[in-house]
């Protein structure tokens, strides 16, 4: 991947930020460098909240993690159980499709503000990288919209076949996304050196966009 662009919080340090999503990260590494990513950001609207938004020339991807360790079992409509407890989960497929959705009507209203755009989706993937492989639980979405994956190759080959917009997203457009919602960007680099050392994002302005 060529950039991501990072929210700053000048409380928090990267490795809390990333404790949860770090394999998620790392699995992101394998895309191309056609590719750039949104990371831990937020905007108004219900469901405003991302754990990664992935930019492709022609498609946009919500990822959303969560950490469950051991054996799920669910379905796309009700909560899920986590090792045959009644533990009552919230049903991370409608997470990740709210998001996706907020997400879409946010680009519609503050973004591309034309009716070439009411089209658009954002493609929602679950990502389970601590479930027991053998978990009952689906996976793709409803109607096949959406996928929910648990290691790195379903999560790279659910990006990659992933064809939601007619209308290219240049450099031009991802800039705006980013300057809309307050984001700085960083390389993969950069953000490798960060988390690695655990130390806190400096402001720098030059890295403003």
């Amino acid at each position: 991947m060529q950039e991501y662009y990072f929210l700053f919080d000048r409380n928090k340090k990267t490795e809390v930020l990333f404790a949860q999503n770090r394999a998620v990260f790392d699995w992101l590494q394998k895309l191309s460098d056609d590719y750039c990513c949104l990371i831990e950001f937020s905007w108004a609207g219900k469901g405003g909240q991302s754990d990664f938004m992935i930019i492709g020339k022609n498609k946009i991807v919500n990822i959303e993690v969560k950490g469950f360790k051991g054996y799920l079992k669910g379905t796309l409509n009700d909560n899920w159980a986590l090792d045959g407890k009644n533990t009552n989960e919230k049903n991370p497929y409608k997470q990740a499709l709210d998001t996706a959705n907020s997400f879409k009507e946010y680009l519609q209203q503050k973004i591309f503000e034309t009716n070439k755009w009411d089209n658009i989706k954002v493609w929602p993937i679950v990502a389970l990288p601590n479930a027991a492989k053998d978990s009952d639980i689906p996976r793709r979405g409803q109607g096949n919209f959406g996928d929910i994956v648990s290691d790195e190759t379903e999560l790279i080959d659910a990006i990659e076949k992933v064809k939601s917009l007619s209308i290219e997203i240049n450099e031009g457009i991802i800039r705006r996304i980013a300057r809309e919602l307050n984001l700085k960007i960083y390389s993969v680099q950069e953000l490798k050196t960060i988390i690695n050392e655990c130390v806190r994002i400096p402001i720098q302005p030059d890295h403003r966009i």
